[in-house]
């Protein structure tokens, strides 16, 4: 998911058909040394959450980063399962920008999860 989507914004790709982003929240954290975008990536079919991918951009270092969370099984919500942990560890992060995501990926699922409570209600 994260690499097709890395694909896509550096060829100037049209997203995957039958897919589309919505949902995007954007945090600043630590003076503005990191960036994170969250997109969810839904289903056009149903309107379910296939995943959701993250770009991670470092002022310090100048790179970009992207991840990919898979959607768990219930509606609208995602899977943090082990998969996400290696694609950081893949990246060799150090503590300050592990803390900055961990930091915005609880910001993020405190929205989404009040989103779906407004919604459910």
């Amino acid at each position: 998911m994260s690499k097709g989507y890395a694909r896509m914004v550096a060829e100037g790709l049209d997203l995957k058909k039958g897919y589309y982003l919505s949902d995007t929240a954007r945090f600043t954290i630590e003076n503005k040394k990191y960036f994170f975008t969250f997109y969810n990536l839904m289903r056009l079919s149903d309107k379910s959450l296939a995943g959701t991918i993250v770009i991670a951009k470092s002022n310090i270092s100048g790179n970009s980063y992207y991840l990919g969370i898979p959607a768990a099984k219930s509606d609208m919500s995602i899977d943090l399962n082990p998969t996400l942990m290696a694609q950081i560890s893949n990246y060799n992060w150090d503590y300050s920008i592990r803390s900055a995501f961990l930091l915005s990926l609880a910001e993020y699922l405190m929205i989404l999860n009040t989103n779906k409570a407004k919604i459910s209600k």
